[in-house]
């Protein structure tokens, strides 16, 4: 139940973080240049390091030790995959985009993707 609890309460202060965004580009206090940068700002640096405080808050250095080789092994099967499917992207004589395409949508599952128009 305490898991619930604290997920709940990351998801409800994730979401007023977003209307507030949306609010302020919508009102205008925030130009189109500014929100640019600012979403380049949080998806290549804030984003990743929120994720690791969050996961470390509450972990004891024992634990992390302790799960340290379940991140060796899900590091060591993501090098796979990328190994793998950029070895058929090149024996199916893939473009390179297409290939990048293909590596992308097989390596990590949650990626959404669509054609350039």
């Amino acid at each position: 139940m305490d898991s619930f609890l604290i997920i709940s309460e990351q998801l409800i202060s994730f979401f007023l973080m977003m209307l507030a965004g949306y609010l302020a580009a919508r009102l205008g206090i925030v130009s189109k240049e500014v929100l640019a940068g600012l979403a380049s700002l949080v998806v290549k640096l804030l984003l990743p390091v929120m994720l690791f405080a969050n996961m470390m808050r509450g972990t004891s250095r024992e634990q992390f030790i302790s799960d340290f080789p379940v991140f060796l092994l899900a590091l060591l099967m993501y090098l796979l995959l990328i190994l793998v499917f950029a070895l058929l992207a090149g024996l199916m004589r893939l473009p390179k985009e297409r290939g990048q395409i293909f590596q992308a949508v097989f390596i990590c599952g949650n990626v959404a993707l669509s054609e350039p128009r």
